[in-house]
C-alpha cells in the first residue's frame, strides 16, 4: 500500500517527478478510496467540524456564532460523501474527454488524475479550522489546476501542448457537475443566519451510524458506475460527455439510495401534486399553475407551483415538490432549514421552525415590507412551501391550511 504522507508530500512539492512514478502503478478504485481520497477528503469537513462548532465566525452584530456540534455532525457528513462522489465524476470528464485532445481512455488513470490531482484541495481544507481563513483553502485548490495540467498528458497520454486545453475543457464540464454537488453541500452546510439548537444526541448519533454503514455500500455504487463505460479494465470510455454525465448520475443514485437505506423511490406524477391546488382560497384565486419532473445527477424532483392573487394586488405562491429517491438527504440539503432548530429575532422580522398540524414547519417573516413564507416538511419526503408578498402569516398558514396534506402524506406509499 502507498504512503499516504509521502506521496501527499511529493505530489505537491514535486509533480513533475511524481506523476511519472504515479503512471504505472496499478490499483483499484476501491484501494484508491480507501487508501487515500477518504482519509485526505475527511480533513475539510473535520477541520469545518471544529471551526464552525468550536472556533465560531465573528459577525458584526451577534459576535462569535457557532453551530451546535451534533447538528453539525450530520451536516459534514453530507459534505463528506458528496466529495467522493465528485472526485469519481471528475474521472468520468476526464476519461471522456481524452480522445478529444489525442489522449488514451483508460477509466483507473483518470480516477489517479482525480485522486491525486485533488491533493492540494483537500490538504487546504485544514485552513476551515480557523473559519475567518477558509479563503486560504480556495486559494490552495486553485494549485489543483496545475497538477491537473501537469497530470493528464502523463496519465491519459495527451500530447503536452494539449494539456492546457485539455485541462481548461476538463475544468469547465466540471462546473456544470460541481455547481451542482456544491449548491446541495453550501444549502446544507453553510453558515447558518440564526444560532441553531441542540438536537437531540440519540437522532444524531442514528443519522452518523446510518452514514458509516452505507460508506461500503457508495464505493461498490462507484464500481458499479464506472460500468457504464465499455469496459473499466482497458479503460474504453463512454462515447461521449453526455453518456459520462449520465454515469456520475448512477454514482450519485447509488450514494441516494444507500443514504435512504437501500430504497429508491420513484416520485409521483406532478399532476397528482398539481391536483392538490385548490382553484381559490379566500379571496385569492389561481392565476397560473404548472408542474414538471426533472433528473439531474441521480436527483429526480417532482414539483407542482401555482400563484394566487387577489383584487388588491396580493400575491401568494404555492409549491408542492416531492424529493423521491433522494428522500435520505436531498429533502435535508436542499431545506437546511428541517435538519435545524432556528429561532431568530430581528428589527425586521423573525425567522423559526416550528410545527403546524404535526409537521414540521419553517416560518420567515419580515414586518417591514409584509413578506413571508412557509415551509411545511411531509413524511421526511414531500416539502410543500407558501411565499407571499403583501401578506400576513396567518394568510400564509391559511393557504396551507386548505391543502389536504394528510392526501399528500399518503401518496409516499
Amino acid at each position: 500500500m502507498m504512503n499516504i504522507v509521502e506521496r501527499v508530500k511529493n505530489i505537491l512539492l514535486q509533480p513533475k517527478t511524481e506523476w511519472p512514478v504515479i503512471d504505472p502503478e496499478l490499483t483499484s478504485t476501491q484501494t484508491l478510496y480507501t487508501g487515500y481520497i477518504m482519509p485526505l477528503a475527511a480533513i475539510g469537513p473535520i477541520a469545518m467540524l471544529i471551526g464552525l462548532s468550536v472556533v465560531g465566525v465573528q459577525t458584526p452584530f451577534m459576535g462569535t456564532v457557532r453551530m451546535s456540534f451534533p447538528s453539525l455532525l450530520s451536516q459534514v457528513a453530507v459534505s463528506y460523501v458528496l466529495g467522493l462522489a465528485g472526485v469519481y465524476a471528475l474521472a468520468l470528464i476526464i476519461n471522456t474527454l481524452a480522445p478529444t485532445f489525442g489522449g488514451t481512455s483508460n477509466l483507473m488513470q483518470a480516477l489517479k488524475v482525480a485522486a491525486y490531482g485533488a491533493t492540494a484541495a483537500w490538504v487546504g481544507g485544514i485552513f476551515h479550522l480557523i473559519p475567518s481563513l477558509a479563503i486560504l483553502g480556495l486559494l490552495a485548490a486553485l494549485y489543483t489546476l496545475y497538477l491537473l495540467y501537469l497530470g493528464l498528458p502523463v496519465l491519459m497520454k495527451s500530447p503536452p501542448e494539449r494539456s492546457m486545453g485539455y485541462t481548461v475543457s476538463v475544468v469547465i464540464a466540471a462546473i456544470v457537475l460541481f455547481v451542482v454537488i456544491g449548491a446541495v453541500s453550501a444549502a446544507f452546510v453553510g453558515v447558518p443566519l440564526a444560532v441553531t439548537q441542540s438536537r437531540e444526541e440519540q437522532e444524531t448519533t442514528k443519522q452518523l451510524d446510518q452514514f458509516g454503514k452505507n460508506l461500503e455500500s457508495f464505493t461498490k455504487g462507484l464500481e458499479k458506475a464506472g460500468q457504464s463505460g465499455k469496459n473499466s479494465e482497458t479503460g474504453d470510455a463512454p462515447a461521449n460527455l453526455g453518456d459520462a454525465f449520465q454515469a456520475a448520475g448512477n454514482v450519485m443514485q447509488a450514494f441516494n439510495q444507500a443514504a435512504s437505506g437501500g430504497k429508491l423511490v420513484e416520485p409521483v406524477d406532478f399532476r397528482q401534486l398539481k391536483a392538490l391546488l385548490p382553484e381559490a382560497v379566500g379571496n385569492l384565486h389561481r392565476a397560473e399553475a404548472s408542474g414538471e419532473k426533472s433528473t439531474a445527477l441521480g436527483i429526480t424532483i417532482s414539483k407542482a407551483e401555482a400563484r394566487y392573487t387577489g383584487e388588491d394586488h396580493r400575491t401568494i405562491d404555492v409549491i408542492i415538490s416531492d424529493i423521491g429517491n433522494a428522500s435520505g438527504f436531498a429533502s435535508l440539503a436542499l431545506y437546511a432549514w428541517t435538519n435545524n432548530d432556528i429561532d431568530k429575532d430581528s428589527p425586521t422580522g423573525y425567522e423559526k421552525t416550528t410545527t403546524f398540524r404535526g409537521y414540521k414547519a419553517y416560518e420567515k417573516y419580515n414586518t417591514r415590507d409584509h413578506s413571508g413564507e412557509m415551509g411545511l416538511l411531509i413524511e421526511k419526503r414531500f416539502v410543500v412551501e407558501a411565499k407571499g408578498a403583501d401578506v400576513s402569516m396567518e394568510e400564509l398558514k391559511g393557504m396551507l391550511d386548505k391543502l389536504d396534506l394528510s392526501k399528500l402524506a399518503g401518496m409516499k406509499g
